[in-house]
């Protein structure tokens, strides 16, 4: 009749027992919880691929991808095309691509006027 340790002891049904959801309602939130760990995961992988691909393109512009933000750059740039090397602030708004128009290269404050 059971464990000895058990003797006089009657089986008391738990008062507050875990509450559980029913097969369909658990089915519906493995399903949620699936398709959502899958979206994460695929978006993952096109961010990636978007980067790969993106810094790809930027390697095949014709500067070879640098920009005119980035002064160290700019001045490796205008070396490399023969150009004396110049310091960024000494750079002028007419060395900078025309999307720079109107700032000046290196401090990117607002030009006052433009001749």
């Amino acid at each position: 009749m059971g464990s000895p340790l058990m003797r006089g002891y009657t089986a008391v049904p738990d008062p507050w027992p875990m509450p559980t959801l029913p097969q369909w309602a658990a089915n519906i939130v493995d399903n949620a919880v699936l398709f959502i760990v899958g979206v994460v995961i695929v978006a993952g992988i096109g961010v990636v691929v978007w980067m790969v691909l993106s810094d790809r393109a930027e390697r095949r512009r014709p500067d070879g991808g640098l920009h005119a933000f980035r002064p160290f750059h700019a001045g490796r740039r205008a070396a490399r095309q023969g150009a004396p090397v110049v310091a960024p602030a000494e750079l002028s708004d007419q060395d900078a691509p025309a999307w720079v128009a109107g700032y000046h290269v290196g401090r990117m404050e607002p030009v006052a006027s433009r001749k």
